[in-house]
């Protein structure tokens, strides 16, 4: 996904390139829906060249979209956009034009982009023209063509800047942790809804949140010192290309976010340049071990819940005393509820990004809940994240754990999704499809 100061850029999924033809009325852009779509089925692992990129407000408007029309063997690809009517004449054209530009010579392979406009179509020529591109003087089938060639990379990046996590920044982490995974799996196992699970658990303590440290360019955020729900623990991360900022951030969550023992930080095994950056910064490898399982969602396996269990959903923010409850009877707590309703405050979590379907709980025949399981899904990620599935002491081995997951899987696949991931080396997760995927060690530095 591309950020822009008021955009949100990112490739369809399949699914939301099938409603945007069958539901387009107008035949030419139909038949391109169809051709950008055939395109994708073609070459599935260059899917982002050929697919439809939808541009949004960052309210979530749908206001319009662009593609790349493929990637050609010279390194060159045509890049083509449009704006809803009603969103034209504010210079959101030229914002997303200039993103996707961006995103495209991040690419080594990319040597130009170009253009093709109408004669008359004034405004779009325009929008070109602030993006750098310039008149080849040839005409194509629709009019004048246009070409930018790649910028020079020994350029300076725009200037980064520091600042202390406040609440406003909230969306502006999830989409750099989205952007991060985009681009580099090896953090997967710190991403937007884990971020989102950890501000709103019970535990976490919001009062310290403007410890978290950020680095921000052109508007957004690219590195993160985020502590781990309690300080001792942090993730630490940045943009692939602003990777020589890993360092600074390291010493920071050193400085900021340890606790009385010091500081520790998961690494991927295959992540070389993070690995020689911690050691370098004093940081020793341990045993502690983190992994993380991934599935593809055309292989799940399929389970149904046992006779006398039922599906319903469960929102944690409306029904806050029964979903604790439920958690603190599942994780082994005990079962007495006046220890529970003591050493438990209840605290209705908000979960901005939740969507219902995909929290899920399983009902006995007595109304009583059996087991809860949640899977993340966003519009702008093409993976499901998996919360730590549960269920209380006196149901478990009758396989209804495994029929929730099952369930917000397909469900999250029919969203978009096309493969999910959990923090687990659980056989449970392996009798559903799931493999491990990705290892990570701990690093820790002493106080």
């Amino acid at each position: 996904m591309l950020n822009t100061k008021r955009l949100r850029i990112y490739p369809a999924s399949r699914e939301q390139m099938e409603v945007m033809k069958a539901s387009e009325q107008d035949e030419e852009l139909r038949k391109a829906y169809t051709e950008m779509l055939e395109g994708c089925l073609r070459n599935p692992d260059q899917w982002d060249w050929y697919a439809t990129w939808m541009i949004e407000r960052k309210d979530g408007t749908h206001i319009g979209d662009l593609c790349f029309k493929g990637l050609r063997e010279d390194g060159t690809a045509e890049i083509g956009y449009g704006i809803l009517e009603e969103y034209r004449g504010q210079g959101y054209a030229a914002e997303a034009v200039q993103a996707a530009c961006r995103w495209a010579f991040e690419h080594a392979e990319v040597k130009s982009l170009e253009a093709e406009t109408d004669a008359r179509n004034f405004a779009s020529q325009r929008v070109l023209q602030k993006c750098s591109f310039h008149p080849t003087g040839a005409n194509g089938e629709e009019g004048p063509r246009f070409t930018l060639n790649r910028p020079n990379h020994h350029e300076r990046l725009p200037k980064v800047s520091f600042s202390r996590y406040r609440d406003e920044d909230y969306e502006a982490v999830c989409i750099f942790l989205i952007e991060l995974n985009q681009k580099d799996r090896t953090h997967i196992n710190w991403n937007w809804a884990r971020f989102e699970w950890m501000m709103e658990h019970p535990e976490f303590d919001k009062s310290a949140g403007s410890s978290i440290g950020l680095w921000w360019s052109e508007g957004k955020v690219v590195g993160a010192a985020i502590y781990d729900m309690y300080f001792g623990e942090a993730f630490c991360g940045a943009l692939p290309e602003h990777d020589a900022l890993y360092p600074e951030i390291l010493d920071y969550a050193y400085r900021e976010l340890k606790d009385d023992s010091g500081l520790g930080i998961a690494v991927h095994d295959g992540n070389k340049a993070e690995i020689e950056a911690a050691k370098t910064a004093g940081f020793v490898r341990t045993d502690q071990r983190e992994t993380v399982m991934r599935l593809d969602l055309n292989h799940l396996i399929s389970s149904d819940l046992p006779e006398g269990f039922t599906l319903s959903e469960l929102d944690p923010a409306q029904e806050a005393y029964e979903f604790q409850w439920l958690l603190w009877q599942g994780f082994d707590h005990g079962e007495n509820r006046e220890v529970f309703e003591r050493e438990d405050p209840i605290i209705p979590q908000s979960r901005r990004h939740l969507n219902k379907r995909l929290s899920l709980t399983a009902l006995a025949q007595d109304g009583g809940k059996a087991a809860y399981c949640c899977v993340w899904v966003r519009p702008d990620t093409d993976y499901a994240y998996v919360e730590p599935v549960c269920t209380i002491p006196s149901c478990r081995g009758k396989g209804i754990a495994a029929a929730l997951l099952s369930e917000a899987l397909n469900r999250a696949k029919s969203l978009g999704a096309k493969e999910a991931y959990v923090i687990s080396d659980l056989p449970f997760y392996e009798k559903l499809g799931f493999e491990k995927a990705q290892q990570y060690s701990f690093y820790w530095k002493e106080k």
